[in-house]
């Protein structure tokens, strides 16, 4: 202990005898020896008359009878008194002069301070004055306590943090030091008169006037963000956790508070809101320019699309299909833009619903043949026996790989086959959906196959020129497979082919709950070839669907609604002369007006339009009691996201059509809800 070699002089009076204690010593000496404690009585001449407990351990002073008959106050000094965080509390004779002061007072008074033993250890000293002349001395080793109070105070100032407690029923504020080192005199002068409020922003005086009364009546949790404002920090944000104390009739007696600066928070959570709306913004910015884009590229490909039907020479015909081709990179590059845009943007999501993989591949099977079959390509599809026929996969972002990675083979692919396969293989425990794309085309080095998944990279810049397109369309069906909890690989052999392996579980939320779709799965992994052999079985391949015959739609009254008039001569153009009757409306109302004049058995619905738009037409037709309620409405929209798409289907609509529009597009919508038609498309038909 600092100053435990100072020598103690003992202040004698040969005159005076020691007073003791007029307490029973047993019953002293026992709750000190609980409590593990030292007591001390001094007398009216300030002496030492009693010592109780372990004395010499608890103090490091020196022994018990040592003590007895010296000066407290020479003892205190000899101590090196600190006040409670550590700083010298006054000089030597400072003290002296104050204890002699305390003495000799009426007043009672209590001093705690606390000193350092010579091992460290740190000692409280409660002094008590009754104001008799008599000091009663309470010695407690605090050392864990100390340390507590320390890395408190520690963790404190590194989170810039505090406590305050107000005493609700004279209004008096207490601070930690923390708090009260941030605030100026006025400022703690300006509290003591006004309360907290005092340093309050003004802008959040109002919000926590009433957030405060709430706590203070028991109704609302005490956890309060507000602002303040000093005159060191300027404008802080301040979050305040605590309770309110009461007592066991109800009384609310005090409320006390951890305080924490959360400044930095507050800014961090201001700039992710700010770059959270910017995003919202480019999105729906994004989303608005596909529309404009889309509407006139509708024309440019309806146009061209309609023009297959009219006598043209071969120079005029290869004219027409040039604009479509250039059309549909168009419409791809705009697309696969889009996409890279939300998934970077972190704005789009899975949805799982159960579908049938035979259903998938028989739509892809008939997509893509005709494409293959102009190319020159042999296509073959296999799909195993053991692969269910219900999975809870996203039937749409699924649908989207599988393009991307055809398109893939398609363009890269100049003479061969091109193999799509289904099966079911195990992989980390887990059974996955293993689709797998196989071509003949150029393949590729394992240096390029590193790069053939990184946005807006293509193989090498030979390609880029050779085949164009921007890269993107590999990167985005890596992005959705992880997103579905999978993965997409490649193995590729320069000169031979490329097979793709779209590895998806059969329990998605699963395995993204336990990050088990591993992102390196290689096509050997799958256990099985990469494709099903240029001999496979023709009872491996799915039967399409028998089909409504497509031309002509006799006797099928349609109605167009859309505000382009431009779109509604492509309309007219591609289906005019195919169906029984075409009537068009402007907007949802000029809609509403035509079926209540006229039958009609479909509605092909613009979804953006003025006065009343598709999703409010539709509404308005599903929960109405007229004859039209259940017509059938296939959308015909320029935003082709899988979200539109789901808003569709979830207010009523039967089908869905991106644009730009084809004949075969809008015949196959009509083909996929032909079946709630009657023979005669003449009387009121269920919602398919």
């Amino acid at each position: 202990m600092r100053g435990i070699t100072r020598s103690v002089k003992t202040r004698t009076n040969a005159s005076s005898a020691l007073q003791e204690p007029k307490l029973d010593a047993d019953f002293v000496a026992k709750v000190v020896a609980a409590t593990d404690s030292a007591c001390v009585f001094t007398g009216q001449d300030g002496n030492v008359s009693a010592v109780y407990g372990n004395f010499a351990r608890i103090s490091g002073f020196g022994e018990k009878d040592s003590i007895v008959g010296q000066s407290m106050i020479e003892i205190m000094q000899a101590l090196d008194l600190r006040d409670l965080d550590g700083n010298i509390f006054m000089k030597n004779d400072e003290l002296a002069d104050a204890l002699r002061g305390m003495l000799a007072s009426n007043t009672e008074v209590r001093l705690q301070n606390m000193t350092t033993r010579a091992d460290g250890a740190m000692v409280l000293l409660e002094s008590f004055f009754p104001g008799d002349g008599t000091i009663l001395s309470v010695l407690r080793d605090i050392t864990d306590v100390a340390e507590d109070r320390a890395m408190l105070r520690y963790a404190m100032n590194t989170a810039s943090a505090g406590y305050w407690s107000m005493d609700l029923r004279t209004g008096a504020f207490s601070f930690s030091d923390s708090v009260n080192a941030r605030l100026s005199d006025k400022e703690r002068a300006q509290i003591a008169e006004r309360g907290l409020f005092a340093i309050i922003h003004k802008d959040d005086v109002a919000r926590m006037a009433t957030d405060w009364q709430n706590i203070v009546s028991g109704l609302g949790e005490f956890d309060l963000t507000y602002r303040v404002v000093t005159e060191a920090e300027g404008v802080m944000w301040q979050r305040s956790i605590g309770e309110v104390q009461t007592l066991p009739d109800g009384t609310r007696v005090k409320a006390t508070a951890f305080v924490i600066e959360i400044t930095d928070d507050m800014k961090a959570r201001e700039d992710l809101q700010e770059a959270q709306d910017t995003a919202a913004q480019k999105e729906d910015f994004m989303a608005r320019m596909s529309h404009e884009i889309r509407t006139p590229l509708n024309a440019i490909i309806g146009m061209a699309d309609s023009l297959q039907d009219e006598d043209m020479s071969p120079v005029v015909r290869d004219v027409v299909g040039d604009i479509e081709a250039a059309a549909d990179n168009l419409s791809q590059l705009l697309t696969h833009t889009l996409d890279h845009a939300k998934l970077s943007s972190g704005t789009v999501k899975a949805d799982f619903e159960p579908f049938d993989p035979r259903v998938l591949i028989n739509s892809c099977m008939r997509t893509w043949r005709a494409k293959m079959t102009a190319k020159g390509l042999e296509f073959k599809v296999g799909m195993a026996d053991d692969v269910p026929e219900s999975l809870p996969l996203d039937n749409f972002r699924v649908r989207q790989c599988l393009d991307n990675m055809l398109s893939n083979a398609v363009k890269f692919t100049q003479k061969g086959r091109v193999i799509l396969a289904a099966r079911k293989v195990e992989h980390a425990g887990r059974p996955h959906l293993a689709l797998i794309v196989q071509d003949s085309g150029i393949g590729m080095t394992p240096e390029q196959q590193r790069k053939i998944f990184n946005a807006y990279n293509q193989a090498d810049d030979t390609i880029s020129r050779r085949y164009g397109g921007t890269g993107l369309g590999l990167s985005i069906s890596r992005q959705l497979a992880v997103l579905m909890g999978g993965s997409l690989t490649v193995r590729s052999t320069p000169g031979k082919g490329s097979a793709f392996v779209l590895m998806l579980p059969f329990d998605p939320q699963a395995a993204l709950n336990e990050n088990s779709a591993a992102a390196t799965i290689d096509v050997a992994a799958t256990g099985a070839p990469a494709a099903p052999t240029a001999a496979a079985s023709a009872s491996q391949q799915p039967a399409p669907k028998a089909e409504v015959p497509r031309l002509p739609f006799e006797g099928l009254s349609v109605l167009c609604v859309e505000d382009n008039p431009i779109n509604q001569k492509v309309v007219e153009r591609l289906i005019g002369s195919r169906v029984s009757q075409l009537h068009f409306a402007n907007h949802g109302r000029e809609g509403l007006a035509v079926l209540n004049t006229v039958h009609i058995d479909v509605v092909l619905m613009d979804i953006h339009m003025p006065v009343m738009d598709g999703i409010e037409t539709t509404m308005e037709i599903r929960s109405s009691n007229k004859t039209y309620a259940n017509v059938i409405i296939i959308a015909l929209t320029a935003d082709p996201d899988y979200q539109q798409m789901r808003i569709c289907r979830n207010i009523g609509m039967n089908d869905t059509i991106a644009k730009p529009v084809r004949r075969e597009d809008i015949l196959e919508a009509f083909n996929r809800t032909m079946g709630s038609l009657s023979d005669s498309h003449g009387v009121q038909v269920a919602l398919g």
